[in-house]
């Protein structure tokens, strides 16, 4: 397909937005942790004023475009499909109950791509399985070498370290490509939360998601079922097949075993741990004293792997931490973590979070102050195909 020069202009304006640039530092220049390897570690940030503000955000830009390049253009340029761009306006019931987030996502990704199926749209989800998120997350691994280099960091082919908090192994996976494509990446260190599914596979290659499941500090971790695993297994593998069986057991009684050729070729590449909420805010707390850096609570969750990783390896090879999202996304688990535990309600923890620590909320974040909630309605599992089936009307 030969895309019109409208949608390579388009292609051009979006990635000089993610590009401007990928990897801001603090203020006070490079934030070096933990205190005892400060020249070891680098926390490159993905905000900047007026965008979004987790790392995820950045890349909904490409996808936006990607309907109108990829469905809605054939080789003369031409119009061949209707589009319908969804941006999804789920429910509270999405963060609360009993069932996993995952679990309730799936029903309501279910029931909306049903309903529809039946008046003849195709429904594509803009979640860490589309590759319209993955492709520009290569981008991150690559701009935070080439920022190391230009700052005289290392020197070229020079191996860094990634330690990635990660749920759906998304971001990760795309670390693992970006090494697949020459980026002299080392250690993938994989961190998990409390829903360690990820850090026993990688650990044992039984992958089990059997277990209990816990909504903790850092949700967007909380996940059982992480769907860019099978990327990685169809690559080290190199058998469709054997993939295919490892899924088919999956859904059937919830684990597989790899053989020992594919747990090889995983443990050759990443590393792994995980912490607790407990651990994760003693971090929040012991970073902002010591270095005056404030962690959201999925960064938190990466430093204390790390720190874990170094304790139990000795390896002391330059890491990059990703950090992944504001702090100011989970007030209320910061301000814990910092010793605070009377929030202000509503909007006003921002400010809240702002006087105990100097730094200032994300634009985006600061604007909803005195906005009215716009989508307020709760509803249980069993509604929610009636409920979807009215947000289409």
């Amino acid at each position: 397909m030969i895309p019109e020069k409208r949608f390579l202009n388009q292609i051009q304006q979006v990635l000089a937005r993610l590009m401007q640039p990928l990897w801001l530092l603090d203020t006070e220049g490079t934030v070096l942790l933990p205190e005892e390897n400060r020249s070891k570690i680098n926390l490159p940030e993905f905000m900047e004023p007026g965008m979004p503000v987790a790392f995820e955000g950045k890349t909904f830009l490409m996808i936006g475009i990607t309907p109108e390049l990829i469905l809605c253009a054939d080789a003369q340029g031409a119009a061949t499909h209707d589009c319908i761009v969804l941006a999804g306006a789920m429910v509270q019931s999405m963060g609360r109950g009993e069932a996993p987030i995952q679990s309730r996502y799936d029903v309501y990704r279910r029931v909306l791509r049903e309903e529809l199926a039946g008046r003849g749209y195709f429904l594509s989800s803009a979640n860490s399985i589309n590759w319209g998120r993955l492709l520009p997350q290569i981008v991150y691994y690559v701009s935070a070498y080439c920022d190391l280099l230009n700052a005289g960091t290392i020197e070229a082919g020079t191996r860094v370290n990634f330690c990635v908090p990660t749920g759906n192994f998304g971001n990760i996976l795309s670390g693992f490509y970006a090494k697949r494509m020459g980026v002299p990446i080392g250690r993938l260190i994989c961190a998990s939360n409390e829903n360690n599914v990820l850090t026993d596979f990688i650990k044992t290659g039984t992958y089990d998601r059997n277990r209990p499941f816990y909504q903790t500090a850092s949700p967007s971790m909380d996940i059982l079922i992480s769907s860019n695993l099978e990327r990685l297994l169809s690559l080290l593998s190199g058998s469709d097949e054997e993939v295919r069986g490892y899924m088919q057991k999956l859904s059937e009684t919830g684990t597989y075993t790899v053989s020992d050729r594919v747990l090889r070729a995983v443990q050759a590449e990443f590393s792994c741990g995980f912490c607790t909420d407990a651990q994760g805010a003693q971090t929040i707390g012991k970073t902002f004293r010591e270095n005056h850096y404030l962690l959201d609570t999925h960064t938190a969750v990466a430093c204390t792997v790390l720190d874990a990783y170094r304790a139990g390896t000795g390896d002391q090879t330059l890491t990059v931490v990703e950090s992944t999202a504001s702090p100011f996304k989970f007030c209320a688990s910061v301000l814990d973590a910092l010793g605070v535990t009377e929030h202000a309600p509503g909007t006003g923890v921002l400010g809240q979070l702002t006087a105990e620590t100097g730094r200032p909320a994300p634009k985006p974040l600061a604007s909803l102050a005195g906005k009215p909630v716009r989508f307020d309605q709760v509803t249980d599992r069993g509604d929610m195909r009636a409920v979807v089936t009215e947000f289409l009307r």
